[in-house]
Formats: structure tokens, C-alpha cells, sequence
């Protein structure tokens, strides 16, 4: 997963991706970052990145991030779906989302 501030660098080059915004210290975020790495080479045709909300909290308040981990699924720079907390379930997810392609 790559690290970013802000999802308007990677909106244009990223038809689908997985934006998961975290915080420092908490373990929930590191379980979905661990799931989601894991994930990330079975699902190429898929961008996975993050977010840090300390380090971008007006990019959390934008796209109404209000706890962590929370995930967002774009497709063409949409929001298709969210997902907040420990996000069990989360290969099922993803796999409906390509299966709508995007």
C-alpha cells in the first residue's frame, strides 16, 4: 500500500482503488492494512493506498471520514462504497466491487 496525503494525486491515474485512512496507534488500522496488503496482489487491476487523518485531517473531512480505519472504494473517482472499523469481510467486498467493475 502506498501512502498519500491527498486522493486527488491518484484519482486521475486510478481508475479503481481501495483508500483505507488510518491513525497512528491504533490497531484495528493495522489489522486492515496487514488484510489489505495481503489482498493487494491478488487484486492488481486494484490501486490500495492510505491515508494517515492526522497527517490529512482535511482529506478525512472531505470525504466524511468520522472514525478509523475507514475504507473508501472508488471507481472514476466516485465513492461506491464505505466501509468503517475492523472491516471483516473485506475480500468479499472487494470482490463485489470488481465484479461491478468499480
Amino acid at each position: 500500500m502506498k501512502k498519500i496525503r491527498l486522493l486527488d494525486d491518484i484519482l486521475p491515474s486510478n481508475d479503481m482503488c481501495i483508500v483505507e485512512f488510518t491513525g497512528p496507534n491504533c490497531p484495528a488500522c493495522d489489522s486492515v492494512k496487514r488484510k489489505l496488503s495481503n489482498l493487494e496482489k491478488a487484486y492488481s487491476g486494484i490501486g490500495f493506498f492510505e491515508i494517515d487523518v492526522e497527517e490529512s485531517p482535511e482529506e478525512a473531512a472531505k470525504y466524511g471520514v468520522m472514525g478509523v480505519p475507514s475504507l473508501l472504494f472508488l471507481a472514476d473517482g466516485m465513492i461506491v462504497d464505505m466501509v468503517v472499523g475492523d472491516c471483516g469481510g473485506i475480500e468479499e467486498r472487494i470482490k463485489a466491487f470488481v465484479r461491478m467493475g468499480g
